[in-house]
């Protein structure tokens, strides 16, 4: 999604390439199987650049809600606890077993 974001932003698979740092033919696999997945072209690929289609200016303003909420959730929020990690579970006293 994120690549389908930069093609539409920049207007060519060779500029979102260099943003994503990929080679220009692995965005354009990552478009097409995009394209597949959704089943409607999302770009209008003629020898005078990409423009996008109906329903890739609406992809897009999907994706950029998707891109946001998943960078909400992979940042942490302060004061929000941090998981602690572990050398070995910690044992539970349940009266007759433990854990």
């Amino acid at each position: 999604m994120k690549a389908f974001a930069r093609v539409y932003e920049t207007g060519s698979f060779g500029a979102a390439a260099k943003r994503l740092g990929l080679r220009e033919r692995s965005v354009s696999k990552l478009i097409g199987h995009l394209e597949g997945q959704v089943d409607v072209p999302l770009f209008r690929r003629s020898s005078h650049g990409l423009t996008a289609t109906d329903a890739g200016v609406r992809f897009y303003a999907r994706a950029l809600r998707a891109l946001a909420f998943a960078e909400r959730a992979a940042t942490p929020k302060a004061g929000t606890p941090r998981a602690v990690k572990r050398d070995h579970p910690k044992k539970i006293k349940t009266g007759r077993s433990r854990f």
